[in-house]
């Protein structure tokens, strides 16, 4: 498809939505060209080709505006999927923003990714240049690890709010997320299985790690429960966020002659450093020790065949969302809050097993 039938399918999701309502004016083409990166001669062509629908119309010393006859058409719902800065460039936010598309186009919905201002009571959206009306949106997926419960709480109160990728149950929105204490009580039960005993887990001490540490240390206490283990301080490391690489972690064990032979962390930074340290010192560490990383390593392009990691069902949590909140848009109730997902465990190079025993292995919440 060319860039500019490509341009004028945006444009009418705009029009169908009521995002661009009937009769009213359309960002100019300078507008337009600055924010798609595209040139006049494509938005040029885009706008033209909405004319020939009877979708535009040029008013001479006034611009271009929706007609009219935009209104007679049904229209769809628009979603709102909240998110601030850059978080929809890559790894898990771009592969649930990809699912949630795909969600919302299949139930003949629009999709617009935006970040709230809440003096005006305005949306900044990320696909257009003008300010949209909170009102204006019919629902909204709330990526509830870039914005707090009060943030959450605000726009409930003013429109249907699902929540992926943490739980905010908390205020009472439907949330739909990763476990990772059931990853982290998967991880350990496997690293015991294999003969491990003197297991450590690993994250760092950003706000956002704060919070899914504590599902973490919850799971990984659970796991070498589970095998008769008491749990130490010891074996739990908070990391500084600066410090996330875990080169200094390796230094650390090797000095103190440390029996740790297992490592879980919430993602690769921490084993990569430890290995990359290690290798400068003349030492193999996968020779003699083993990591799982909590997170789906397939998701970007980190060393997913190194670690073991979790591949995460990140396409039905965004399916079960969207369905929730099209329900909630259409007047019915939450059918419940907590709707929490794992992954299944992948073995990689540095997990040194000979099988997984129970791949199959279900926590639920109330096991941990």
């Amino acid at each position: 498809m060319s860039m500019s039938k490509k341009l004028a399918e945006r444009f009418q999701a705009k029009i169908d939505s009521g995002e661009w309502p009937a009769e009213s004016k359309i960002p100019t083409e300078r507008q337009l060209m600055g924010h798609y990166r595209a040139s006049r001669n494509s938005i040029r062509s885009a706008l033209k080709l909405l004319e020939e629908r009877k979708l535009l119309q040029t008013v001479q010393g006034s611009g271009r505006s929706v007609t009219k006859l935009a209104d007679d058409k049904p229209r769809k719902a628009m979603i709102g999927l909240l998110g601030r800065g850059g978080e929809f460039n890559g790894g898990q936010n771009l592969r649930l923003l990809s699912a949630v598309d795909e969600a919302v186009a299949q139930r003949g919905m629009h999709l617009t990714t935006f970040s709230i201002h809440y003096d005006d009571q305005t949306v900044a959206s990320a696909n257009d240049p003008v300010p949209l009306e909170i009102d204006k949106l019919d629902g909204a997926i709330v990526m509830a690890r870039q914005y707090q419960s009060d943030d959450v709480a605000r726009l409930r109160d003013q429109i249907p709010v699902v929540t992926m990728t943490l739980d905010a149950t908390d205020v009472q929105v439907p949330s739909y997320f990763i476990d990772f204490g059931v990853h982290a009580a998967i991880a350990v039960d496997q690293l015991v299985r294999m003969g491990h005993r003197h297991i450590m887990l690993t994250f760092d001490d950003s706000p956002f790690h704060n919070r899914i540490g504590s599902d973490m240390r919850r799971g990984f206490a659970t796991g070498l429960l589970m095998h008769g283990i008491e749990p130490t301080n010891e074996m739990c490391r908070r990391l500084p966020l600066a410090d996330i690489s875990g080169k200094n972690l390796y230094k650390e064990l090797r000095q103190t002659n440390s029996d740790i032979t297992a490592v879980v962390s919430y993602g690769e930074g921490v084993p990569m450093g430890m290995i990359e340290e290690a290798r400068a010192a003349g030492e193999d560490l996968l020779e003699r020790m083993s990591f799982i990383c909590l997170t789906d390593m397939e998701i970007s392009k980190r060393p997913a065949g190194l670690f073991a990691h979790f591949k995460c069902p990140l396409e039905q949590l965004a399916s079960d969302a969207v369905a929730e909140l099209t329900s909630m848009i259409g007047g019915q109730s939450p059918s419940e809050i907590y709707h929490s997902y794992h992954g299944n465990l992948v073995e990689g190079k540095s997990f040194q097993a000979n099988g997984f025993g129970s791949k199959n292995m279900m926590l639920r919440k109330s096991n941990l």
